[in-house]
């Protein structure tokens, strides 16, 4: 799409439109928890870049205007942005490496960049606590990885995997996350079901006379 709105979660009130950018393929992913950040994924044709990630103030600067900004803009497919739920970093996907990694770097900033995959991984979701991060390798397997904040740099623990995952859509299927990180909720594909047989009843209506 190439514009992007907000509305009221009840569904009352009208659509308002926060931006339009024609031509321009928009996917908004993630806001910030002070509100005061939208992260989007921006896909200019005219650009010799991917898919890139970029942010929208939701307030004006000096100028009284409310202008986005690229986040982070490379050569390759920068997606899938998430905000920590302290609000200091954001982590996204890139496929440098030739596969999707997760990285983390600070907002807005965006002073430094550290891998926290090493086998793929994509939809990158923080604990409430922004202490452990969460994502999806290419063989489904949930994967968390401990943060722990040092000043203006970050200490990563090893990856570990926590279950098998089958989603709708691949690794790239959505996924929620409880506040301590002890229940997920996705989108899965049922195991193969078993046809239940069928049973049809005829003169059924005489089965009912005393």
């Amino acid at each position: 799409m190439d514009s992007l709105y907000r509305q009221n979660a009840d569904g009352t009130g009208s659509k308002e439109k926060l931006l339009e950018t024609t031509g321009i393929r928009d996917f908004t992913l993630s806001v910030s928890p002070d509100g005061r950040y939208i992260a989007y994924m921006r896909l200019d044709p005219k650009s010799n870049t991917n898919w890139d990630i970029w942010a929208l103030p939701m307030f004006p600067d000096k100028s009284g205007e409310q202008k986005p900004f690229p986040v982070v803009s490379t050569n390759f497919l920068d997606a899938f942005p998430s905000f920590s739920p302290d609000g200091k970093w954001l982590a996204y996907t890139n496929n440098e490496t030739g596969r999707q990694e997760v990285y983390i770097q600070p907002f807005p900033s965006g002073a430094g960049r550290w891998q926290v995959s090493t086998a793929g991984g994509v939809r990158p979701t923080w604990r409430k606590d922004s202490k452990e991060l969460y994502s999806l390798t290419p063989d489904q397997q949930m994967m968390a990885v401990d943060v722990h904040q040092n000043g203006a740099s970050l200490q990563l623990g090893a990856p570990h995997a926590l279950f098998k995952a089958t989603t709708v859509s691949g690794a790239n299927g959505p996924y929620a996350v409880s506040a301590d990180g002890r229940k997920f909720v996705m989108n899965t594909v049922k195991s193969d079901a078993v046809t239940e047989p069928l049973t049809l009843i005829t003169n059924w209506p005489a089965d009912l006379k005393p």
